[in-house]
Formats: C-alpha cells, sequence, structure tokens
C-alpha cells in the first residue's frame, strides 16, 4: 500500500468473503460464483472478484494450476487440491466445472488443470 500511495496510485481495494476477518474498509463479497454452492480456493475467489465484483473483461490465472504439484507453502505437494483416492477430478478443480459458462469463457490459465479446463491465453 505504501508503494502504491509513493507512486500516486490510489489504495487498491481489499476483498473479502469472511465478515469476522474483514480489516475495516474491505469489500465483503460472497466467495463463490453465482448459482455456484462452494468455492474452489483462493484463486478462484480471486478470479470471482475480477469478473463479477471488478467487471474485467477477461482474467488470466498464473499459479492456480489446480494440480498435485509443489505448493507455494513450501509443501512437496498441495493434497487439498486433491482427493487421497484419485487425482482427478479432485475436490476443488470440480468446483471450478462448475463454473457458469458465461464466466469460463472468459478465465485463461497458464497451468495445469486449470489450463486444461480454460485453455491458455
Amino acid at each position: 500500500m505504501a508503494k502504491r500511495d509513493a507512486k500516486g496510485y490510489p489504495p487498491a481495494p481489499l476483498y473479502t468473503h469472511d465478515a469476522n476477518k474483514a480489516p475495516d474498509g474491505a469489500v465483503l463479497t460472497p466467495h463463490q460464483f453465482p448459482g455456484c454452492e462452494h468455492s474452489g480456493s483462493s484463486g478462484m475467489f480471486a478470479a470471482k472478484v475480477a469478473l463479477i465484483d471488478l467487471c474485467f473483461d477477461q482474467v488470466v490465472l498464473c499459479g492456480i494450476p489446480m494440480a498435485p504439484m509443489k505448493h507455494f507453502t513450501g509443501l512437496d505437494h498441495w493434497q487439498t487440491a486433491h482427493n487421497r483416492v484419485s487425482p482427478l477430478p479432485n475436490r476443488y478443480l470440480k468446483r471450478w466445472r462448475d463454473v457458469p459458462a458465461e464466466f469460463t469463457g472468459r478465465i485463461r490459465s497458464m497451468s495445469g488443470a486449470t489450463r486444461d479446463l480454460f485453455g491458455a491465453p
């Protein structure tokens, strides 16, 4: 925020779906796409915010492969994305497949299962 301010940019809005953890000034918004019962990770929430709340025409997912690979937390692979019986379909990737068609045509991805699902930019 300090770097944005130093360059004369307005403060970036902060979006959250958790009223209990929302800092002052945060925009509270549903965590899932309309018609979906669940969200498919923080990356899906970011895509939803970009397309719906910020009204962007398109979204390019970077670093959201939804694949069992090295995870930013330092884990060798992200178990949460995949059930232990079969890597695909996994519980979060299934939720990405449930995104309404009016939004899926506006999403692209750089890598992994989400690239397979939505296509490359």
